[in-house]
């Protein structure tokens, strides 16, 4: 009994870490997506923000997603955007999910 007791629990520990992996495998595809795309050209290395360009970090993913969307469609407006977040198509969420996980440390 004891054994089966066990093994549920190990079963139940390992099944929560690989989630939590797996959450870290999207944003670590996110960050490369980030770096390969150019974002950090104009919202700068660590999505801080440049210029005049917005801090992505810390903001909810969801937001993200809808916006790069948005950019895509051309329902949001702005010649940059709707230049660049096309090539981020199908890779929104993973964005997203990295830019979403940036804590603000100043």
């Amino acid at each position: 009994m004891v054994e089966i007791v066990l093994g549920a629990v190990m079963l139940l520990a390992s099944s929560g870490t690989q989630a939590d992996s797996s959450l870290n495998v999207v944003a670590e595809s996110g960050k490369n997506m980030y770096e390969v795309l150019g974002c950090a050209s104009c919202h700068g290395e660590n999505a801080e923000g440049m210029d005049s360009y917005p801090a992505l970090r810390g903001l909810d993913k969801e937001y993200i997603t809808t916006q790069l969307r948005l950019f895509q469609s051309g329902e949001r407006v702005n010649s940059i955007m709707n230049a660049m977040a096309p090539m981020a198509e199908g890779h929104e969420e993973e964005i997203a999910e990295y830019l979403s996980t940036i804590v603000w440390t100043e």
